[in-house]
């Protein structure tokens, strides 16, 4: 399967599901938000990592400085903003 049919794939998946979840509650659509910022917040150091490696591999390969930019992860929000947000652990309930 090429890349394009792989995103095409990826894409169509995404269009069904969002119709399953535009039939949830709000609170339930909360719930899994949290959940998947938890879980993204759990596995943050092992994504610095990959993103170590994708980098590195970017530059050996000659890409642009400006396209090295766009594959740096960024720091999240809350994290430069830290009074703007909670910390972490301490969630705002729906």
């Amino acid at each position: 399967m090429t890349i394009a049919q792989q995103v095409a794939t990826i894409a169509r998946n995404a269009r069904h599901a969002s119709f399953a979840l535009a039939k949830l509650s709000t609170s339930v659509k909360n719930r899994m938000l949290l959940q998947m910022a938890d879980a993204l917040e759990a596995a943050t150091t092992a994504l610095v990592a990959e993103n170590a490696r994708d980098l590195a591999a970017g530059r050996e390969k000659g890409l642009s400085r400006a396209m090295l930019d766009r594959l740096m992860l960024a720091r999240p929000l809350a994290m430069r903003f830290p009074i703007i947000f909670p910390t972490p652990g301490k969630r705002f309930t729906a």
